[in-house]
């Protein structure tokens, strides 16, 4: 089955309109209101689901008995990127598990669900730590996107078999005369930021639902 193109898709939007900042000075964090990135998501792919993964408990939060983290899953078009998020505090500190309230835990999940919808490329930006260009970098951004199209194979990109299969391999320490499988891949999709972060996204993932 051919990969449906998503990730350009959504991470070429802008969603600077509906940014917002949490905390203050050194503590600040952009992010994305859940609700602004579940919209805009659906309107592109309106089939997209999300999922809760729970403990072995049925807890809809994790714990190590000192702090606490949720765990949320998006899926679009069949792939699924899960994302990881402790319990903070307003100050952007983890909260000790004794403390911790379902109320926390809630805007930890829906917090959540926006880093695992930004995995999928929308908003990523803002996570990433990065500006969105301005308009005049915009269009190159554009034809340096096209370019890539024309000379990148598709497969090499997120979601794509051997992007999947770098990924694989980086997740499992595998290594080359090259170097990592991260540094081959890298070298040829002429790699971002924004795609470095979607391929270590996707090896935490991997690490993860394979228990490495």
């Amino acid at each position: 089955m051919e990969r449906p193109d998503t990730f350009k898709k959504l991470a070429a939007l802008n969603l600077n309109d509906v940014k917002e900042q949490k905390g203050e000075g050194r503590n600040a964090l952009d992010y994305i209101s859940w609700a602004w990135a579940w919209q805009r998501l659906h309107e592109l792919y309106p089939t997209a689901t999300s999922t809760i993964y729970k403990n072995a408990q049925g807890w809809n939060y994790h714990t190590d008995g000192r702090t606490c983290w949720v765990e949320v899953g998006v899926s679009v078009e069949g792939l699924e990127f899960v994302e990881h998020l402790p319990v903070m505090d307003n100050r952007n500190h983890s909260i000790p598990a004794n403390q911790v309230t379902s109320f926390d835990v809630n805007k930890a999940l829906k917090r959540c669900l926006t880093k695992a919808i930004a995995a999928h490329g929308l908003g990523l930006y803002v996570y990433a730590g990065e500006d969105l260009p301005d308009a005049a970098d915009n269009d190159l951004r554009e034809e340096t996107n096209k370019a890539i199209a024309q000379t990148v194979d598709a497969d090499l990109l997120p979601g794509g078999a051997r992007f999947l299969s770098a990924v694989e391999g980086h997740a499992k320490g595998k290594t080359t005369p090259r170097g990592t499988y991260r540094d081959m891949w890298a070298a040829k999709v002429n790699a971002d930021a924004t795609l470095l972060a979607a391929f270590d996204s996707a090896v935490e993932n991997y690490r993860i639902n394979n228990n490495i």
